[in-house]
């Protein structure tokens, strides 16, 4: 089926890729052998993103959540479903500790990557599609940009 995301892993030996069959794909960028088929979502995968040490990818959905998956064993290790709509976007704080993701839903959330725990709803803003979510270099902001064509950047507090 389609692709519709792809990222690559951040040692550079692995590709995700997304498509509209709801699964995610894992592929060894060398040989384009694939390695892993992860399946579980119920709508196509929209968004992508590696952990820094490259074990683990999650994935967001057209069915509202964001699955974490151990790209060694190709299981689910967490599932994420506070979004009542489309999950455009997730992205991996630089330490691995936490997420953020953007949705249709009108919100952009910040999760504690070992809990799954749901720490902060940066917007709610009723009608705006958040399409894509990033994190600073130093994990104290989250840019978010969204259908209102704005660019949002989000202050954490301080842990």
């Amino acid at each position: 089926d389609d692709a519709t995301s792809v990222a690559w892993s951040p040692d550079g030996s692995k590709i995700a890729t997304g498509s509209k069959d709801t699964t995610v794909r894992i592929w060894d960028a060398v040989t384009g052998q694939e390695l892993k088929l992860l399946t579980g979502h119920t709508g196509l995968i929209w968004g992508l993103a590696w952990s820094q040490d490259s074990n683990r990818v999650a994935s967001a959905s057209a069915d509202g959540t964001v699955r974490i998956w151990d790209t060694t064993t190709g299981e689910t290790t967490m599932t994420l479903t506070e979004h009542s709509g489309v999950v455009w976007a997730v992205s991996w704080s630089s330490d691995d500790s936490k997420l953020a993701t953007a949705s249709a839903d009108g919100t952009v959330r910040v999760w504690d990557a070992a809990t799954g725990t749901n720490t902060a709803i940066l917007s709610t803003i009723p009608g705006n599609v958040f399409i894509g979510v990033d994190w600073s270099p130093d994990n104290s902001q989250i840019a978010s940009g969204s259908s209102s064509s704005n660019v949002e950047i989000w202050a954490l507090p301080s842990p």
